[in-house]
């Protein structure tokens, strides 16, 4: 997101004219390895760890 909001800044301080081009959809396109795929293993892992952390909190209040 900050790549995007980088560029997208830089090019209308330098007057771009072309909006179609800043729009998500097209900046994606042209700018794939600034794009970051929600990978599901990721969100598991946090639920996990979240788990965890909760289990050795409510261990440590007995």
């Amino acid at each position: 997101m900050w790549a995007y909001l980088d560029d997208v800044l830089r090019q209308l301080a330098g007057g771009e004219g072309d909006l179609k081009s800043l729009l998500p959809d097209a900046w994606a396109q042209t700018h794939p390895d600034s794009i970051r795929v929600y990978r599901h293993h990721e969100s598991l892992t946090r639920s996990a760890k979240t788990k965890a952390r909760r289990v050795r909190c409510r261990l440590q209040a007995r």
